[in-house]
């Protein structure tokens, strides 16, 4: 059951893609649902100022909110959250990559979060391979460091802050009752389970466990089962 502080801040938070937020984005609107990663970059930091090309977007996404290019990344997200009678906001996982977002700012969220391997192959192998050039290029590796360090600190972000972590494979299922549900459900395809498993070397599925099997111990599931 998700909790009323969570759906009341209509808030969703993925570590990252790879967890279905391409139906999520389309099931919230599309081009208006506000999506931070598609406003501030792939990479962005929310204690850093944005830049002016992220205005219009900004805008459209938010509802007419004018983007406040004097304060944070972070100051103009919390101006959204906290605006009444608005859409559903996205954001797939960067704006915890460098600080604790949603826990210091005491903002609740539901969290939808994939078994890391899985995310990191559907991320990186599937949807999105250009990311290896942008973590340096060498090897795929250094790729799937970055993604576990992300994952790790997306999901302490959610367990800590007390938001709602709905585990991928239970979508559409774990929102029914809420009014997400509908709008997923009709998107939402069968997702492949455990397949990370299967493409990706020793090498990286070993950097993706260093990075995140204390979080996942520490939320009590099993690494090689969940």
């Amino acid at each position: 059951m998700i909790k009323k502080a969570a759906l009341k801040n209509r808030l969703i938070v993925t570590p990252g893609s790879g967890h279905g937020t391409v139906a999520i984005y389309h099931a919230l609107g599309g081009v208006h649902a506000c999506d931070a990663e598609h406003i501030f970059g792939w990479n962005y930091d929310v204690n850093a100022l944005p830049r002016h090309e992220g205005r219009e977007p900004f805008m459209q996404a938010s509802g007419g909110v004018v983007l406040d290019l004097e304060a944070t990344v972070a100051e103009n997200l919390l101006r959204v959250i906290r605006m009444k009678n608005r859409r559903w906001v996205l954001f797939r996982g960067n704006a915890s990559l460098h600080s604790p977002f949603l826990t210091q700012n005491r903002v609740k969220a539901i969290g939808i979060v994939r078994h890391p391997v899985d995310a990191a192959a559907a991320l990186i192998l599937e949807r999105h391979p250009e990311i290896v050039m942008k973590c340096g290029g060498s090897s795929r590796v250094d790729a799937f460091r970055w993604y576990g360090e992300l994952w790790c600190r997306v999901t302490e972000d959610l367990f800590d802050s007390g938001s709602d972590i709905v585990k991928f494979t239970d979508l559409p299922d774990a929102l029914i009752g809420t009014e997400l549900y509908e709008p997923i459900k009709a998107v939402w395809r069968e997702p492949k389970v455990g397949f990370g498993f299967n493409v990706l070397t020793p090498e990286e599925l070993e950097v993706i466990f260093n990075a995140c099997v204390p979080m996942l111990e520490k939320m009590e599931i099993k690494p090689w089962t969940w």
